[in-house]
């Protein structure tokens, strides 16, 4: 999975980056529409290897809806990417005690 998010080409998920940041800049303080944007711009940074800022945005996607499988699933891919296994394996279990038949994790 992590290799998957950083196969894409940098300047496409750089844009895309972009134009999350311009999102959550205008419409950052409505909780639905800043949920799906840091998810979003979770993903973009992912795309370009910035794994460290995508941990750091899919624990703000947690933190507004932590009852979501998507966040801890894609913060668990990166947490790979930065070969730390263990934080991984947690957001993994927190996937499966959300939705104990979730094939992704």
């Amino acid at each position: 999975r992590a290799e998957q998010l950083a196969s894409i080409p940098g300047g496409v998920a750089a844009e895309e980056e972009e134009g999350w940041n311009a999102l959550i800049k205008q419409y950052g303080w409505v909780p639905e529409i800043e949920v799906r944007a840091v998810m979003n711009r979770g993903n973009a940074r992912a795309r370009q290897g910035k794994f460290t800022d995508a941990v750091s945005d899919y624990g703000r996607a947690i933190e507004l809806a932590p009852g979501e499988p998507d966040p801890y699933l894609n913060r668990g891919a990166s947490y790979e990417a930065l070969g730390r296994f263990e934080d991984a394996l947690a957001d993994y279990s927190s996937v499966l005690a959300i939705n104990p038949r979730d094939p992704a994790a």
